[in-house]
């Protein structure tokens, strides 16, 4: 599995024109300019429109095995969706030895049992919006280890620290 968020960036030259076979590897691919490598359908599709990314957080697990934060995210990362959800084991990040994420992603240290507590925690790489949206209705519900301001949950992977998800912000 992967870990390069740049997957199949169009360009390279070579066969496969929309819908056309392809092959994905990191950083390389196989489609004409404008197309990118689906590397879970093996084909190549076009590359999304500037400013077309959503902001809502459904978790989608990416033909590199990454997680991103929705559909929409993963295709302006140039990757295919392979499942929908989190990826069950994507890429680890952080720990002991500060692990770095593929360019483009970042260390998700949220859903770790009392990760608070666990020094040097692993976290996953997570591929985000340009932009994280505030969203509607109820404000931030998560919290940087021992911080007393709330903020968004895709805020704080950008920021890449361990944080909690607390509900009632704030408390």
């Amino acid at each position: 599995q992967g870990g390069a968020s740049a997957g199949g960036a169009g360009g390279a030259g070579g066969a496969g024109g929309s819908g056309g076979p392809c092959t994905w590897q990191p950083g390389a691919s196989t489609c004409a300019a404008g197309l990118y490598c689906d590397g879970c359908a093996g084909t190549c599709v076009p590359e999304p429109p500037k400013g077309s990314e959503t902001s809502a957080k459904t978790p989608v697990c990416g033909c590199d095995g990454n997680t991103y934060w929705n559909a929409s995210v993963a295709a302006t990362h140039l990757v295919g969706v392979a499942t929908i959800g989190a990826c069950a084991q994507g890429d680890t990040c952080g720990g002991f030895g500060g692990k770095p994420c593929a360019a483009g992603l970042s260390c998700n240290y949220s859903g770790l049992p009392n990760v608070c507590m666990v020094a040097d925690a692993d976290g996953t790489c997570w591929g985000l919006p340009a932009v994280c949206d505030a969203g509607v209705g109820f404000g931030p519900q998560s919290r940087a280890c021992n911080a007393a301001k709330c903020e968004w949950e895709c805020d704080l992977i950008k920021q890449q620290v361990a944080f909690e998800v607390v509900g009632g912000c704030p408390q």
